[in-house]
């Protein structure tokens, strides 16, 4: 499912859209699957048990008419073999997850529904979606493995910045540092918190 957006904020905020509609897909799950709980990951990822169940894709045109596409696939009915295999967060489907199956349609129609409420909040608040997105965070009180251009980089997880950056606590200086891109290929509970 994709989404043609023309937001009329600063384009520096149009990177939190991808935020925007993974929460979005995430609080439909949770409508429409009562018995499961999806968890996000950075920046864009949903996960059931650590599982990827979906994920969304953003890309924008930023000459002569700015404007961006949001799309996000989401594992509903795919059959079990027909998945990915992904070594790290493997992917997983909603109608083997939950006990209530529910049709694409359906699910269709209510995140369509979410993610236009939440757009329309959005645009008159971009931050909004900072403190929306961490709620629903799987990585809350996580050790956090980053795949960077620069290596791999580790730390606690401190937040989101208000730009859509992580925010680590790095392992290796002990400094909050903010990443704007990567690829989290590890998340571990920190024991005792």
């Amino acid at each position: 499912m994709s989404f043609l957006l023309c937001p009329p904020v600063a384009v520096s905020q149009w990177k939190l859209v991808s935020m925007l509609l993974a929460y979005a897909a995430a609080c439909t799950i949770r409508t429409v699957y009562p018995d499961v709980e999806p968890r996000l990951k950075w920046p864009n990822d949903i996960l059931i048990n650590r599982r990827k169940v979906a994920g969304v894709l953003v890309q924008s045109r930023l000459s002569g008419k700015k404007r961006l596409v949001a799309g996000i696939g989401i594992n509903a009915t795919t059959p079990p073999e027909k998945l990915p295999v992904r070594p790290l967060f493997p992917a997983t489907v909603l109608n083997l997850e939950s006990r209530f199956p529910v049709s694409v349609m359906e699910l269709r129609k209510n995140l369509r529904e979410q993610f236009l409420i939440l757009y329309e909040t959005w645009i008159h608040d971009p931050q909004s979606i900072i403190p929306r997105w961490t709620s629903l965070s799987s990585m809350e009180n996580c050790i956090v493995s980053l795949n960077t251009d620069h290596g791999a980089i580790t730390g606690r997880f401190a937040g989101i910045d208000s730009d859509g950056s992580l925010l680590l606590l790095c392992d290796h200086d002990s400094k909050t540092r903010a990443f704007t891109t990567g690829d989290v290929v590890t998340l571990c509970d920190i024991e005792g918190d």
